[in-house]
């Protein structure tokens, strides 16, 4: 459930950078285009919801007895055809059509791929959620966001400020006072070690998501569209996403339109 809603998110943040309006250059709020801020209020309450959500469904069915972890793995995927027309929505608005040219066999390999480590990601959650209470695995999901930093630096070539050295570390400390106190919330039924596997598998999971994110960005400039790394970059780059898909309107969609 909530990589579906990530990926609709990211499809909806997509639909509007393409169709940016005439006039929205001059209308900014603190720096920033309105539609920026729109998508980003909407994305922020699809996810507080999407989370929330699957955590606290997720656990229920394992508390009532729900034993198949294989069946909560492919529910976590199974939303993706959500997005479906969205994508529609986004080709029909700027009156293009995608062709086969688009799915390369590079593109082709790294769909399979980054789709191989979701199934992974889902599985782990998975295993988390059925051997600790939400409570423990809400906090211990909350490490992605150390996670986020250090991928995001390492293979993105994003700057840490000072701002999100201390939040890695508050995070860090977090996890590990959670870990030394935790023996008094562990479930009735689970065993110690059940609830240490239980703790590693979440983490390793928040750390996969974390990479998935980055790979997903670094897909994006590869193979998509030029991803700004400045704020001035993201002008920039908006602009020149505009008027390509102003060019194309109806046009055939050829990857190399978006070699800009």
């Amino acid at each position: 459930m909530a990589t579906t809603m990530t990926n609709t998110i990211g499809i909806v943040e997509a639909i509007g950078r393409v169709g940016l309006e005439e006039g929205s250059r001059t209308r900014t709020y603190f720096g920033r285009k309105w539609r920026y801020w729109a998508l980003m209020l909407a994305s922020s309450v699809a996810l507080v919801v999407g989370l929330s959500c699957a955590s606290l469904l997720g656990r229920y069915y394992f508390v009532h007895g729900g034993s198949r972890r294989w069946l909560y793995t492919w529910i976590e995927s199974a939303g993706w055809p959500a997005a479906l027309p969205l994508l529609a929505a986004c080709h029909w608005k700027q009156g293009t059509r995608p062709t086969a040219a688009l799915l390369t066999s590079s593109m082709a390999a790294t769909y399979a791929g980054l789709g191989l480590l979701t199934v992974v990601d889902n599985l782990l959650y998975s295993l988390g959620m059925s051997y600790l209470p939400v409570s423990t695995n809400s906090l211990l999901c909350s490490t992605q966001l150390a996670f986020n930093a250090v991928f995001a630096f390492a293979l993105a070539g994003h700057r840490l400020s000072p701002a999100a050295i201390n939040a890695v570390v508050v995070i860090s400390t977090a996890t590990v006072i959670l870990a030394v106190t935790s023996a008094s919330d562990r479930p009735v039924g689970t065993s110690h070690t059940q609830y240490v596997l239980g703790f590693v598998v979440t983490i390793a999971a928040s750390a996969i998501f974390a990479l998935l994110l980055t790979l997903i960005e670094l897909t994006f400039r590869k193979h998509i569209i030029l991803m700004p790394r400045t704020d001035n970059d993201e002008e920039d780059n908006d602009d020149r996403i505009e008027d390509a898909m102003t060019n194309m309107k109806g046009k055939t969609l050829n990857p190399k339109t978006f070699n800009i």
